[in-house]
């Protein structure tokens, strides 16, 4: 189980990332009501993801000082669990 996060990401195309979060990461997908926007909820972690179709992409941006930590139980589980 993941236990503690907060996120917010800019994606380039909301409806790719949303199937991914879902299809391969087993999160849940929220609509909010705003087409730019989606929810990505999986145990306690929630990721708020605004589409931002001409952000520079992290290769672009040549800085690796975006990342995120999830702290969790037991990785193995989570793992077979996908």
């Amino acid at each position: 189980m993941i236990r503690h996060s907060r996120y917010v990401i800019a994606v380039h195309d909301l409806e790719r990332s949303a199937r991914y979060y879902r299809d391969v990461l087993g999160f849940d997908v929220r609509e909010i009501g705003d087409p730019g926007w989606r929810f990505f909820v999986r145990d306690q972690c929630f990721i708020m993801a605004g589409e931002c179709r001409d952000a520079l992409s992290p290769e672009e941006l040549g800085d690796h000082s975006y990342f995120a930590y999830l702290e969790v139980d037991d990785i193995d589980q989570l793992y077979a669990a996908r």
